[in-house]
């Protein structure tokens, strides 16, 4: 999606491993929606994303 924004409202969880991000994204031309991104890591580098839409 080209043209929107995405803002870290919170961060929901922090783990050892990873972080769970309250955002906000709004592709172009809409009000947005809320969504929980969740980010596990291992080794420096991002393994798996659980991104939620509500």
């Amino acid at each position: 999606m080209i043209g929107g924004t995405l803002k870290v409202v919170s961060i929901a969880e922090r783990r050892s491993n990873g972080q769970k991000l309250l955002v906000h994204w709004a592709p172009a031309g809409s009000g947005g929606w809320r969504a929980h991104y969740d980010f596990t890591i291992s080794g420096g580098r991002i393994v798996r994303a659980d991104l939620q839409y509500a």
